[in-house]
């Protein structure tokens, strides 16, 4: 059904008039000279355009678009982007045109990247791939404007928010008292270093031609902003110090506390994962189908290292801890 205008008697109502809200006034009925007053409307126009016309893809060869100049919020900055002609693209094809999030044009014919931090601007289809399916070109048409993509989108998640944990939180696994200064064959250490010289961390017995294998807990609730089921990850950021004869590794075994004294299944099914004589991110996914904010979360972290037959005299050392959470806007 067609769009529904005001009347004529309406429209010609507003004869001399200025409207409230843009401030464009309409032409005179029967002013004279009558141009006058069309180029005023049309410059005022012209004026309220301009945002609209920001980023905007236009033809301008038969094989070709041009991008009009505008700006846009990267997740870090605000871009400005130049103006760009002749642009090439593929011929029967569809062509998907969009900015990384460093200001980049870019043209690909498989489909917007799946970033947040891309804009998308307008696909363009060639050739076959347009309604008048002529090879060489293609026309008007054939642009489909994205940029509403990015003016339109609901409020939504930020993935990957980090929530820091604090390794003095670190607690024996038995009574949640704090850890010793030296592991004792049950308990990992905290190791305190002094301010400014070196980082705080938690810390295992040396393995040297024998086995290790001890832990630590910490209780911490998810944050007010998390949004209930999303992905949930614990990264600790971990080392060893030598590479272990048979195998060095970490593991984490995660409940939820559920406010009566019990807890949940547990939440964690990430097997060990091995450690390195760098350091790295051991991340260990969370299921979070039943989470929500506020949530307590009862971790319990294991170093195992085996090192029978050798003798590399060393511990494994964690230096941070981090929920890895998604929030709302």
């Amino acid at each position: 059904m067609a769009e529904s205008y005001p009347t004529d008697e309406t429209l010609n109502a507003l004869s001399g008039t200025c409207d409230a809200l843009t401030g464009l006034a309409y032409p005179t009925i029967g002013e004279s000279p009558y141009y006058t007053s069309f180029y005023r409307l049309a410059e005022h126009i012209n004026r309220l355009l301009q945002p609209a016309n920001a980023l905007r893809v236009y033809k301008d060869g038969d094989l070709t678009f041009g991008l009009r100049s505008g700006s846009f919020a990267a997740p870090d900055d605000m871009i400005n982007v130049s103006s760009a002609t002749a642009q090439a693209l593929t011929d029967n094809a569809i062509n998907y045109i969009y900015l990384t999030s460093n200001g980049t044009l870019t043209v690909n014919t498989i489909g917007f990247v799946t970033d947040s931090a891309n804009a998308a601007l307008a696909t363009v289809a060639t050739g076959s791939a347009s309604a008048g399916s002529v090879g060489g070109t293609f026309s008007h048409e054939d642009i489909t404007d994205c940029r509403d993509r990015a003016m339109f989108s609901a409020p939504g998640p930020v993935s990957g928010q980090p929530l820091a944990l604090p390794v003095d939180r670190f607690k024996r696994t038995g009574d949640l008292a704090d850890l010793p200064s030296t592991a004792d064959g049950s308990n990992l250490s905290l190791v305190a270093a002094a301010h400014g010289s070196a980082s705080t961390m938690v810390v295992s017995s040396a393995a040297d031609n024998s086995t290790v294998t001890e832990k630590a807990r910490f209780l911490t609730a998810l944050p007010n902003d998390y949004l209930p089921g999303a992905e949930l990850t614990l990264r600790l950021r971990a080392q060893i110090g030598a590479a272990m004869n048979v195998s060095a590794t970490i593991d984490a075994e995660i409940y939820q506390a559920d406010g009566e004294g019990g807890n949940s299944a547990e939440l964690c099914s990430t097997d060990p994962i091995t450690l390195d004589t760098d350091w790295s991110n051991c991340d260990f996914v969370i299921d979070p189908e039943n989470l929500i904010a506020g949530d307590i979360l009862d971790i319990e972290v294991t170093v195992s290292l085996d090192d029978t037959g050798g003798s590399a005299n060393e511990s494994a050392y964690i230096a941070a801890a981090q929920l890895i959470t998604v929030t709302r806007n």
